[in-house]
Protein backbone atom coordinates (compact mmCIF):
# COMPACT_ATOMS: atom_id res chain seq x y z
CA UNK A 1 0.00 0.00 0.00
CA UNK A 2 2.82 2.39 0.70
CA UNK A 3 4.39 1.76 -2.84
CA UNK A 4 0.85 2.56 -4.32
CA UNK A 5 0.45 6.24 -2.40
CA UNK A 6 3.87 7.02 -3.64
CA UNK A 7 3.08 6.19 -6.79
CA UNK A 8 0.49 8.14 -6.82
CA UNK A 9 1.78 11.16 -5.20
CA UNK A 10 4.50 10.70 -8.39
CA UNK A 11 1.40 11.06 -10.73
CA UNK A 12 -0.62 13.70 -8.92
CA UNK A 13 3.40 15.98 -9.22
CA UNK A 14 4.14 15.48 -12.59
CA UNK A 15 0.30 15.75 -13.89
CA UNK A 16 -0.32 12.42 -14.87
CA UNK A 17 -3.01 9.94 -15.08
CA UNK A 18 -2.90 6.36 -13.62
CA UNK A 19 -4.47 3.20 -15.47
CA UNK A 20 -4.59 0.61 -13.64
CA UNK A 21 -5.47 -2.94 -14.95
CA UNK A 22 -6.98 -5.61 -12.29
CA UNK A 23 -3.97 -7.12 -11.79
CA UNK A 24 -2.80 -3.69 -10.16
CA UNK A 25 -4.67 -4.40 -7.38
CA UNK A 26 -7.44 -2.28 -4.75
CA UNK A 27 -4.50 -0.65 -3.10
CA UNK A 28 -3.60 2.08 -6.11
CA UNK A 29 -7.21 1.68 -6.75
CA UNK A 30 -7.49 3.28 -3.87
CA UNK A 31 -4.15 5.32 -3.48
CA UNK A 32 -4.83 7.15 -6.64
CA UNK A 33 -8.05 9.73 -6.08
CA UNK A 34 -6.73 10.50 -2.15
CA UNK A 35 -3.50 11.81 -3.54
CA UNK A 36 -5.51 13.74 -5.96
CA UNK A 37 -3.86 11.61 -9.61
CA UNK A 38 -6.45 10.92 -11.98
CA UNK A 39 -6.92 7.22 -11.97
CA UNK A 40 -8.18 4.65 -14.29
CA UNK A 41 -9.02 1.32 -13.32
CA UNK A 42 -10.04 -1.41 -16.01
CA UNK A 43 -12.65 -4.03 -15.37
CA UNK A 44 -13.42 -7.01 -17.04
CA UNK A 45 -16.10 -8.34 -15.20
CA UNK A 46 -18.19 -8.47 -11.70
CA UNK A 47 -15.73 -7.08 -8.56
CA UNK A 48 -14.48 -10.28 -7.35
CA UNK A 49 -14.63 -8.93 -3.86
CA UNK A 50 -16.83 -6.57 -1.37
CA UNK A 51 -13.11 -4.58 -1.14
CA UNK A 52 -12.92 -4.41 -4.52
CA UNK A 53 -16.31 -2.90 -5.47
CA UNK A 54 -16.14 -0.46 -2.64
CA UNK A 55 -12.88 0.68 -4.31
CA UNK A 56 -14.45 0.68 -7.59
CA UNK A 57 -17.41 2.88 -6.40
CA UNK A 58 -14.92 5.24 -4.74
CA UNK A 59 -13.27 5.67 -8.05
CA UNK A 60 -16.43 5.90 -10.06
CA UNK A 61 -17.70 8.90 -7.15
CA UNK A 62 -13.78 10.55 -6.85
CA UNK A 63 -13.62 14.08 -9.41
CA UNK A 64 -10.04 12.98 -10.23
CA UNK A 65 -11.32 9.01 -10.95
CA UNK A 66 -12.67 7.10 -13.65
CA UNK A 67 -13.09 3.02 -14.67
CA UNK A 68 -13.02 1.76 -18.46
CA UNK A 69 -14.82 -1.06 -19.38
CA UNK A 70 -14.39 -3.27 -22.13
CA UNK A 71 -18.14 -3.67 -23.21
CA UNK A 72 -20.67 -1.22 -23.18
CA UNK A 73 -22.77 -4.19 -21.75
CA UNK A 74 -19.90 -4.68 -18.93
CA UNK A 75 -20.82 -1.04 -17.79
CA UNK A 76 -24.61 -1.56 -17.78
CA UNK A 77 -23.86 -4.46 -15.50
CA UNK A 78 -22.46 -2.20 -13.23
CA UNK A 79 -25.13 0.51 -13.68
CA UNK A 80 -28.06 -2.03 -13.07
CA UNK A 81 -26.11 -4.42 -10.16
CA UNK A 82 -23.90 -1.70 -8.36
CA UNK A 83 -25.67 1.48 -8.82
CA UNK A 84 -22.05 2.94 -10.92
CA UNK A 85 -23.42 5.51 -13.56
CA UNK A 86 -22.81 4.38 -17.45
CA UNK A 87 -20.84 7.80 -17.66
CA UNK A 88 -18.53 6.89 -15.21
CA UNK A 89 -16.95 4.71 -17.88
CA UNK A 90 -14.40 4.99 -20.90
CA UNK A 91 -15.71 1.64 -23.00
CA UNK A 92 -13.18 0.26 -24.80
CA UNK A 93 -12.79 -3.75 -25.98
CA UNK A 94 -10.26 -5.85 -26.11
CA UNK A 95 -7.68 -5.66 -29.48
CA UNK A 96 -4.52 -7.39 -31.29
CA UNK A 97 -1.11 -6.41 -31.72
CA UNK A 98 -0.92 -6.77 -35.60
CA UNK A 99 2.53 -6.95 -35.76
CA UNK A 100 2.02 -10.56 -34.92
CA UNK A 101 0.44 -11.49 -37.63
CA UNK A 102 2.95 -9.09 -40.17
CA UNK A 103 3.79 -10.24 -42.59
CA UNK A 104 0.80 -12.64 -43.07
CA UNK A 105 1.91 -15.99 -43.56
CA UNK A 106 1.25 -18.75 -46.19
CA UNK A 107 -0.76 -21.69 -45.15
CA UNK A 108 2.03 -24.34 -45.74
CA UNK A 109 4.67 -21.54 -44.04
CA UNK A 110 2.42 -21.44 -41.04
CA UNK A 111 1.54 -25.43 -41.25
CA UNK A 112 5.24 -26.16 -41.18
CA UNK A 113 5.80 -23.79 -38.16
CA UNK A 114 3.12 -25.88 -35.93
CA UNK A 115 4.42 -29.27 -37.15
CA UNK A 116 0.96 -29.47 -39.22
CA UNK A 117 0.85 -31.58 -42.99
CA UNK A 118 0.82 -28.88 -45.02
CA UNK A 119 -0.89 -31.35 -47.68
CA UNK A 120 -4.07 -31.67 -44.45
CA UNK A 121 -6.92 -29.44 -43.60
CA UNK A 122 -7.73 -28.13 -40.44
CA UNK A 123 -10.15 -26.45 -38.27
CA UNK A 124 -8.62 -24.68 -35.76
CA UNK A 125 -10.11 -24.42 -31.90
CA UNK A 126 -7.99 -21.96 -29.70
CA UNK A 127 -8.70 -21.02 -25.75
CA UNK A 128 -9.41 -22.07 -23.03
CA UNK A 129 -10.84 -26.05 -21.94
CA UNK A 130 -13.98 -25.82 -19.78
CA UNK A 131 -17.67 -25.61 -19.89
CA UNK A 132 -19.34 -22.96 -21.97
CA UNK A 133 -16.64 -22.73 -24.43
CA UNK A 134 -18.91 -24.60 -27.11
CA UNK A 135 -16.68 -27.73 -27.22
CA UNK A 136 -18.87 -30.90 -26.73
CA UNK A 137 -21.04 -29.42 -29.49
CA UNK A 138 -18.05 -29.10 -31.67
CA UNK A 139 -17.03 -32.41 -31.53
CA UNK A 140 -19.98 -33.26 -32.46
CA UNK A 141 -20.14 -30.92 -35.39
CA UNK A 142 -16.66 -32.07 -36.92
CA UNK A 143 -17.84 -35.81 -37.17
CA UNK A 144 -18.22 -35.66 -40.68
CA UNK A 145 -15.73 -33.00 -41.83
CA UNK A 146 -13.20 -32.70 -44.72
CA UNK A 147 -10.88 -31.42 -42.52
CA UNK A 148 -8.63 -32.32 -38.96
CA UNK A 149 -9.70 -31.17 -35.90
CA UNK A 150 -7.25 -29.12 -34.07
CA UNK A 151 -7.43 -28.05 -30.36
CA UNK A 152 -5.14 -25.19 -29.31
CA UNK A 153 -4.57 -24.93 -25.68
CA UNK A 154 -5.45 -26.00 -22.08
CA UNK A 155 -3.69 -26.12 -18.67
CA UNK A 156 -2.52 -29.51 -16.90
CA UNK A 157 -2.22 -32.31 -19.14
CA UNK A 158 -4.73 -34.40 -16.99
CA UNK A 159 -7.15 -31.89 -18.59
CA UNK A 160 -6.20 -31.95 -21.83
CA UNK A 161 -6.72 -35.51 -22.08
CA UNK A 162 -9.73 -35.42 -20.22
CA UNK A 163 -11.24 -33.14 -23.20
CA UNK A 164 -9.59 -35.48 -25.61
CA UNK A 165 -11.39 -38.79 -24.36
CA UNK A 166 -14.38 -36.66 -24.33
CA UNK A 167 -13.74 -35.79 -28.61
CA UNK A 168 -12.72 -39.40 -28.93
CA UNK A 169 -16.21 -40.86 -27.28
CA UNK A 170 -18.14 -38.13 -29.34
CA UNK A 171 -16.72 -39.51 -32.82
CA UNK A 172 -13.13 -37.44 -33.24
CA UNK A 173 -10.76 -39.97 -32.41
CA UNK A 174 -8.23 -37.93 -34.17
CA UNK A 175 -8.49 -34.34 -33.18
CA UNK A 176 -4.82 -33.42 -32.54
CA UNK A 177 -4.87 -31.72 -29.19
CA UNK A 178 -1.50 -29.34 -28.72
CA UNK A 179 -1.55 -28.15 -24.98
CA UNK A 180 -0.38 -24.83 -23.73
CA UNK A 181 1.06 -23.20 -27.14
CA UNK A 182 3.41 -20.27 -25.95
CA UNK A 183 1.67 -16.63 -27.17
CA UNK A 184 4.44 -16.55 -30.25
CA UNK A 185 2.94 -19.68 -31.45
CA UNK A 186 -0.62 -19.12 -31.31
CA UNK A 187 -0.13 -16.67 -34.82
CA UNK A 188 1.21 -19.51 -36.51
CA UNK A 189 -1.51 -22.21 -35.45
CA UNK A 190 -4.26 -19.47 -36.71
CA UNK A 191 -2.92 -18.97 -39.97
CA UNK A 192 -2.78 -22.84 -40.13
CA UNK A 193 -5.96 -22.68 -40.32
CA UNK A 194 -8.44 -23.45 -42.92
CA UNK A 195 -11.18 -22.43 -40.89
CA UNK A 196 -11.26 -20.85 -37.21
CA UNK A 197 -13.55 -22.17 -34.84
CA UNK A 198 -15.43 -19.91 -32.01
CA UNK A 199 -18.34 -21.98 -30.50
CA UNK A 200 -19.37 -20.34 -27.45
CA UNK A 201 -22.14 -21.74 -25.47
CA UNK A 202 -25.55 -19.82 -24.60
CA UNK A 203 -24.46 -19.52 -21.07
CA UNK A 204 -20.37 -18.74 -21.38
CA UNK A 205 -18.31 -19.21 -18.18
CA UNK A 206 -15.22 -18.29 -17.10
CA UNK A 207 -12.60 -20.77 -15.50
CA UNK A 208 -13.42 -19.38 -11.91
CA UNK A 209 -17.61 -19.94 -13.51
CA UNK A 210 -18.43 -15.99 -13.63
CA UNK A 211 -21.21 -16.16 -16.41
CA UNK A 212 -19.94 -13.37 -19.30
CA UNK A 213 -21.93 -14.25 -21.95
CA UNK A 214 -23.40 -11.09 -22.29
CA UNK A 215 -20.42 -8.65 -21.93
CA UNK A 216 -17.48 -10.34 -22.79
CA UNK A 217 -14.93 -8.99 -25.55
CA UNK A 218 -12.53 -12.02 -26.15
CA UNK A 219 -9.08 -11.63 -27.31
CA UNK A 220 -9.08 -14.52 -29.45
CA UNK A 221 -12.08 -12.98 -31.60
CA UNK A 222 -9.39 -10.22 -32.50
CA UNK A 223 -6.37 -12.54 -33.27
CA UNK A 224 -8.65 -14.95 -35.38
CA UNK A 225 -9.98 -11.68 -37.67
CA UNK A 226 -6.22 -10.65 -37.94
CA UNK A 227 -4.94 -14.57 -39.36
CA UNK A 228 -6.87 -13.67 -42.30
CA UNK A 229 -8.66 -16.89 -42.05
CA UNK A 230 -12.67 -17.53 -42.36
CA UNK A 231 -14.43 -17.51 -39.00
CA UNK A 232 -16.99 -19.81 -37.37
CA UNK A 233 -18.94 -18.33 -34.19
CA UNK A 234 -21.23 -18.38 -31.73
CA UNK A 235 -23.96 -15.95 -32.75
CA UNK A 236 -23.75 -14.03 -29.52
CA UNK A 237 -25.02 -10.29 -28.90
CA UNK A 238 -21.43 -9.61 -27.31
CA UNK A 239 -19.90 -10.97 -30.64
CA UNK A 240 -22.46 -9.44 -32.97
CA UNK A 241 -20.95 -5.89 -32.59
CA UNK A 242 -17.66 -6.81 -34.29
CA UNK A 243 -18.58 -10.57 -36.51
CA UNK A 244 -21.71 -10.03 -39.21
CA UNK A 245 -22.68 -12.63 -40.78
CA UNK A 246 -22.00 -13.34 -44.03
CA UNK A 247 -19.96 -10.68 -43.91
CA UNK A 248 -16.66 -11.45 -41.83
CA UNK A 249 -17.97 -14.99 -40.55
CA UNK A 250 -20.59 -17.21 -40.21
CA UNK A 251 -22.48 -17.01 -37.22
CA UNK A 252 -24.70 -19.89 -35.85
CA UNK A 253 -26.62 -20.58 -33.00
CA UNK A 254 -25.01 -21.67 -30.00
CA UNK A 255 -24.86 -25.42 -28.93
CA UNK A 256 -26.84 -26.30 -31.94
CA UNK A 257 -24.74 -29.29 -33.58
CA UNK A 258 -26.54 -29.20 -37.09
CA UNK A 259 -26.20 -25.43 -37.86
CA UNK A 260 -22.37 -25.33 -36.35
CA UNK A 261 -21.63 -28.41 -38.97
CA UNK A 262 -23.09 -27.04 -41.96
CA UNK A 263 -20.95 -23.41 -41.21
CA UNK A 264 -17.99 -25.49 -40.91
CA UNK A 265 -18.60 -27.62 -44.16
CA UNK A 266 -19.71 -24.26 -45.94
CA UNK A 267 -16.07 -22.11 -45.12
CA UNK A 268 -14.20 -25.64 -45.75
CA UNK A 269 -16.09 -26.19 -49.44
CA UNK A 270 -16.33 -22.75 -50.79
CA UNK A 271 -13.19 -21.22 -51.19
CA UNK A 272 -14.43 -17.92 -52.48
CA UNK A 273 -16.85 -17.68 -49.58
CA UNK A 274 -13.69 -18.21 -46.98
CA UNK A 275 -11.54 -15.56 -49.16
CA UNK A 276 -14.25 -13.25 -48.71
CA UNK A 277 -14.62 -13.56 -45.25
CA UNK A 278 -10.95 -13.99 -43.93
CA UNK A 279 -10.38 -10.39 -46.40
CA UNK A 280 -13.22 -8.88 -44.48
CA UNK A 281 -12.16 -9.94 -41.09
CA UNK A 282 -8.54 -8.47 -41.53
CA UNK A 283 -9.56 -5.40 -42.72
CA UNK A 284 -11.90 -4.82 -39.79
CA UNK A 285 -9.50 -5.14 -37.20
CA UNK A 286 -6.75 -3.37 -38.91
CA UNK A 287 -9.09 -0.53 -36.84
CA UNK A 288 -9.11 -2.61 -33.71
CA UNK A 289 -5.40 -2.41 -32.29
CA UNK A 290 -4.22 -2.04 -29.33
CA UNK A 291 -3.03 1.09 -30.39
CA UNK A 292 -6.17 2.24 -31.23
CA UNK A 293 -7.44 1.13 -28.45
CA UNK A 294 -5.14 3.45 -26.19
CA UNK A 295 -6.13 6.36 -27.62
CA UNK A 296 -9.44 5.64 -27.31
CA UNK A 297 -8.49 5.49 -23.57
CA UNK A 298 -6.26 8.51 -23.61
CA UNK A 299 -9.68 10.58 -25.24
CA UNK A 300 -11.62 9.27 -22.29
CA UNK A 301 -9.43 10.30 -19.63
CA UNK A 302 -8.52 13.39 -21.62
CA UNK A 303 -11.87 14.64 -21.52
CA UNK A 304 -13.08 13.33 -17.65
CA UNK A 305 -9.33 15.84 -16.79
CA UNK A 306 -10.85 18.54 -18.53
CA UNK A 307 -14.23 18.05 -17.57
Amino acid sequence: MAHARRAARACAAARRVAVLRPRSGCAGCMACPAAGCPCNFEVHGRPVSRLELRLLRSVAAHAHGQLVAISAELAAVYGREYGIPAQRFIIAADAVSLARFTPQLQRAEACSACGLAPDARYAVYTGGLYPGRGLEALFAAMRSQSAQLVVVGGGAPAAVQHWRSIASAAGVPDAIFTGYQPPAQIPNYLQAADVLLMPYGARTLTPSGEDTTAFMSPLKMFEYMAAARPIVASDLPALRGTLQHERNALLVAPDEVAPLAAAIARALADSGLAARLAAAARADVAQLSWEARARTVLAGVEYGVQS
